[in-house]
């Protein structure tokens, strides 16, 4: 039953970011900052860590075409990203234990990752004109710090979800 709430759990993350960045646009603390969340990106870490990283390959790029089709204005960047670091981040729960702190550290480094990725691709079409320094202070920074207070705020929750499933889908 619980796996049938899979794909519920994604629109809502989904949904979540774009909420979010509508009642917290920018910041402004002297400078303008930027909070980037990826819920939906931590959700398919965390199905590739705790259930099925082939699902969670799927979902990447399902949801990275969806996140580019509705938040971006250039269609690719997240849909091949999400895809590859969920994969990537599979591989690494192979070598290491899959304890919830060990995930939530290397979702963040996946975060900053998918950052300098994002960054990278739209100063290199000519879409984004902001330097290094201001890239990390007001908004690489920032943005993991909300990722983090998200971690912290669901992560078990999601881990537990996920173990949930997975047994109820060995049970079958």
């Amino acid at each position: 039953m619980k796996r049938y709430f899979l794909p519920v759990l994604f629109v809502v993350l989904f949904v979540s970011e774009g909420v979010f960045a509508s009642i917290f646009p920018v910041v402004s603390v002297g400078k303008d900052v930027i909070l980037v969340p990826y819920f939906l990106f931590i959700g398919i870490l965390f199905m590739s860590a705790y259930y099925n990283q082939m699902q969670a390959f799927y979902y990447g790029l399902i949801f990275g075409f969806l996140f580019d089709l509705v938040y971006t204005e250039v269609l690719g960047v997240y849909v091949f990203v999400f895809p590859i670091l969920a994969f990537g981040f599979a591989r690494a729960m192979k070598v290491l234990h899959s304890h919830l702190v060990i995930v939530s550290v290397l979702s963040l480094i996946a975060i900053n990752i998918l950052e300098y990725y994002v960054y990278g691709f739209t100063l290199l079409i000519g879409k984004s004109e902001m330097a290094a320094t201001p890239f990390l202070l007001y908004r690489l920074f920032p943005s993991l710090l909300l990722n983090l207070v998200f971690l912290v705020l669901f992560a078990k929750p999601l881990q537990n979800y996920f173990e949930a499933v997975k047994k109820e889908k060995e049970a079958l």
